[in-house]
């Protein structure tokens, strides 16, 4: 009595141990890339401040008690953390910049899991070291100013939306309105990504779907609603007196066809 089909067995089991081995050193190599891509960060992180960097350190040099009053048109969530990291830590330029670093390193996993909503880890990794070294990311990460919070708030209310509509739960209904308002406490600007935010329920939700939607995008709206609150006395006062706030001429289309083409490619 004699079988070979043992044989064929571990054939097989030995090569899918191979390419088990393979995925894994890849992975590993990936995210050795994502940490060097981290610490391409650091480079310049002891550089003395720049000017809107000296202006956020003089925003808190006075205590607690005067950061509303000298914040100007912007909603002060970002100088309360900056005056906690420097009653921490001190006044150097490294610990007046460590809220922005754990501010997009927060940013840079949340983003890792939104791309996970379509991508293998391995195609993950790729897409979160590309974020990771932009150049755009760098100057944020080690900035003392709020771009790194408002990219973090950002894609934590795309990650809420992807699974919102992915799902259909409230809670992360909830949570995509909650972060949605956060935007504003940031950086007014950033703000405009709720139109992207718009054009994409109404291209990704059919239209038979909408009568569940309708309730939990009325949680969401209560949730932002909420959220925004503190902020619309600033806004709307920068809206009625937009004119006395810029010296530049109103942007044309071609401003825009320049934002969206940059460098001379148009």
């Amino acid at each position: 009595m004699t079988t070979s089909v043992p044989v064929r067995k571990a054939s097989f089991t030995s090569a899918q141990d191979i390419h088990d081995w393979q995925q894994r050193i890849s992975l590993l190599g990936l995210k050795v890339a994502l940490v060097a891509s981290l610490a391409v960060w650091f480079s310049a992180i002891r550089l003395p401040l720049w000017l809107d960097e000296t202006v956020s350190y003089w925003q808190v040099s006075a205590g607690f008690g005067q950061i509303w009053a000298r914040q100007g048109l912007s909603f002060p969530a970002y100088s309360y953390i900056l005056w906690i990291a420097k009653s921490l830590f001190g006044s150097s330029e490294f610990a007046l910049r460590l809220p922005s670093i754990f501010a997009m390193l927060g940013a840079v996993y949340v983003l890792y899991r939104i791309a996970r909503e379509f991508f293998p880890p391995d195609i993950s990794l790729i897409v979160t070291i590309a974020f990771s070294v932009h150049p755009i990311v760098i100057f944020a990460a080690i900035d003392a100013r709020p771009y790194a919070f408002g990219v973090l708030v950002v894609n934590c209310a795309i990650l809420s939306l992807l699974r919102w509509i992915r799902t259909q739960k409230a809670t992360y209904a909830i949570g995509f309105g909650i972060a949605s308002g956060a935007i504003f406490y940031f950086h007014y600007l950033f703000g405009t990504i709720l139109a992207a935010f718009v054009l994409l329920l109404l291209a990704s939700v059919r239209s038979t779907q909408w009568k569940s939607f309708w309730p939990q995008f009325g949680k969401a709206l209560i949730g932002f609603a909420i959220v925004i609150l503190p902020v619309l006395p600033r806004l709307a006062y920068m809206f009625y007196s937009r004119g006395t706030h810029v010296f530049a001429a109103p942007p044309t289309i071609d401003d825009l066809f320049t934002t969206l083409a940059p460098n001379d490619s148009i």
